[in-house]
């Protein structure tokens, strides 16, 4: 089944941004990639707004000024993207009075602009909402703020596991995703990559499983400094082994690393598994939860 198109701003400006720059990133791809298609032609332009200082700011909005106010010679719509513009927040050169003022300049002026034939997509990381080229733009433009608040990153993850897994034609549980994220974290790229990983991994098979994620995820240090006790409270010998190995191969590497460091580790496993067990003998607890 074929994935559904996305959804295109019908407002000649969309400003996409947010402090994912994986979601940002994509989002602004779709929607360039959509309208270019859309206005036909190959008379597009991508200005690129990543800037080390006021300077290379300023040169960047008078190329976006001039995309924009240049029409394609043999006419037909044109499609402008400002991509990845890094002085739209709080940053240093963000707080430059010149810097400010051009951007002023150009929302006033975007507010009476003929936009007939023309489409501006500006994409950023951070944005200042206080900010009067903000306030202005929001009046004309499509907005897309596409931040993920701390709460909802783990979640947001799991998503972006599942959809790409999805894209690829695997199948994954909302347990087995959970678990992944658990492993390698929340980070929205590095999720889209371990889902291409296990997607090449799991071959003719549909569904990614527990094992899987297990046998080929990359782990996060927090994750990694839980493998080999885990790997002991699941009795799992082979695994147990193979961690052990890695272990000790970054202890020989690392001198700041002690192997007495892995045996308080596991020290502290099986203190908690016998305290666990005395307390299910006594029956303060329950196995079953």
């Amino acid at each position: 089944m074929p994935a559904p198109k996305p959804q295109l701003p019908a407002e000649p400006l969309c400003l996409i941004f947010g402090d994912e720059d994986f979601l940002v990133r994509e989002r602004a791809s779709q929607v360039f990639e959509g309208w270019c298609a859309a206005a036909g032609g190959e008379d597009h332009e991508i200005v690129d707004g990543t800037v080390r200082n006021a300077a290379e700011a300023l040169e960047a909005l008078a190329k976006l000024n001039e995309a924009v106010q240049t029409l394609p010679f043999f006419g037909g719509a044109k499609v402008v993207w400002l991509r990845a513009a890094n002085f739209l927040g709080d940053e240093r050169t963000a707080s430059s009075r010149e810097v400010t003022d051009r951007l002023n300049g150009l929302a006033k002026d975007w507010e009476t602009f003929d936009w007939q034939g023309v489409q501006v997509l500006i994409s950023s990381g951070k944005v200042d909402k206080r900010k009067a080229f903000f306030k202005s733009a929001k009046k004309i433009a499509a907005v897309e703020d596409l931040s993920v608040a701390d709460k909802e990153r783990g979640s947001k993850a799991a998503l972006v596991v599942g959809q790409r897994l999805a894209e690829l034609g695997k199948k994954i549980t909302s347990h087995v995703a959970d678990e992944l994220v658990l492993l390698a974290g929340s980070n929205l790229q590095q999720m889209h990559t371990e889902a291409d990983k296990l997607a090449a991994y799991v071959g003719g098979r549909d569904e990614v499983t527990r094992q899987d994620v297990h046998e080929i995820a990359t782990r996060t240090k927090q994750a990694q400094a839980f493998a080999l006790a885990d790997a002991l409270g699941e009795r799992n010998l082979p695994k147990l082994l193979r961690v052990l190995d890695e272990e000790l191969w970054v202890v020989k590497l690392d001198a700041k690393k002690s192997p007495i460091a892995l045996l308080y580790g596991l020290i502290s496993k099986v203190r908690t598994m016998i305290f666990l067990k005395e307390m299910l003998r006594l029956k303060w607890i329950r196995a079953g939860g």
